[in-house]
């Protein structure tokens, strides 16, 4: 008797484990080590069956990429326009943020370092990575409220993104000393951040 066609509710569960498990080939090697072969065997996959749902190794990645930041940007606008303290919705945004970057560490590596190898271009901009626009409308909402002192407002998203990013970086890839709390050093880099940026008495 012929194989039923698979459903789409299976064809679907198929697809997110395959991106599964291409993250955790990256997150335990390298995206140099990902291939189509390779990746077939991690899920019980020949070559080409894996084909018949992703045509390439580039698709995949823009897949996973796709998935992870649709996931990010709802996180992030959740916080809607209820919370009228800009610097409160700033500290959400990151709260949000270093949660979604913690909780995945192969998904973690996929999206922010293991990005530059000449795969990124067409899904993927720095913009991206955080719904950036909406941390700039905060920041400037922050200015003009008199609770930071004035200055480029994309500047200093950027400066407080890489302030957050360089910490989670470091919680995720330093495993050769003792780091403490994720929480309590995150906290202190976003509150020591907030202070330098605050509107002079």
């Amino acid at each position: 008797m012929p194989r039923q066609p698979m459903s789409e509710v299976e064809v679907e569960r198929t697809k997110a484990r395959i991106l599964k498990e291409a993250a955790t080939i990256v997150g335990e090697s390298s995206l140099a080590e990902l291939s189509m072969r390779s990746l077939a065997g991690r899920v019980g996959l020949t070559p080409g069956a894996l084909y018949r749902y992703f045509p390439s190794k580039q698709s995949i990645l823009h897949a996973y990429w796709a998935d992870a930041l649709a996931d990010l940007r709802r996180r992030v606008h959740s916080i809607g326009a209820d919370e009228g303290d800009p610097i409160a919705a700033i500290r959400r945004i990151f709260a949000v943020y270093t949660s979604f970057c913690l909780e995945d560490h192969d998904r973690f590596k996929v999206l922010f370092l293991e990005n530059s190898q000449g795969l990124e271009d067409g899904y993927s901009h720095p913009e991206d990575l955080l719904p950036y626009e909406h941390l700039v409308e905060r920041v400037n909402g922050a200015m003009k409220s008199g609770a930071f002192r004035e200055a480029d407002p994309e500047v200093v998203a950027q400066a407080l993104w890489a302030a957050a990013h360089g910490g989670v970086t470091l919680l995720i890839t330093e495993t050769t000393m003792k780091l403490c709390e994720p929480a309590d050093l995150l906290s202190t880099i976003i509150d020591n951040m907030l202070r330098g940026l605050a509107a002079q008495e």
